[in-house]
């Protein structure tokens, strides 16, 4: 009889039979989360240094965001590898140091890659 009652024990465990609800975020919409960046200032608000940018940066990169309609897997008359080819050598030049640039050039280096060109207007040569 002892036994029994042991065995019955063990096998019930440490269960309390207490359930919690499992909390998740909700999902990300498309209007606010179109790409990692996007995501990321989504999630952090109020600190786009978690992101990589400062507040001035994210201003900038939230009102693009705004400005620009969405788009498909490639910019209209650009391949989708020409667009990141162009990307990546402006960003080369951006900071290789051989010549003086205005603005950050990792920041422009992911606006362009949101954007699908280079943010001349943000990124440019002295």
């Amino acid at each position: 009889m002892y036994l029994a009652g042991m065995l019955s024990v063990m096998a019930l465990g440490c269960s309390s039979g207490a359930s919690h609800p499992v909390q998740r975020r909700a999902p990300q919409t498309v209007d606010t989360c179109q790409d990692t960046l996007s995501c990321c200032l989504t999630r952090n608000p109020r600190v786009p240094g978690n992101c990589g940018l400062t507040e001035a940066q994210a201003a900038l990169y939230l009102d693009s965001l705004r400005a620009r309609p969405a788009r498909g897997a490639g910019a209209p008359g650009y391949p989708a590898r020409d667009w990141q080819e162009a990307c990546a050598d402006t960003h080369s030049r951006c900071v290789d140091g051989m010549e003086r640039w205005e603005g950050n050039c990792n920041a422009c280096l992911r606006l362009c890659k949101a954007e699908r060109e280079w943010p001349a207007d943000v990124c440019y040569r002295r």
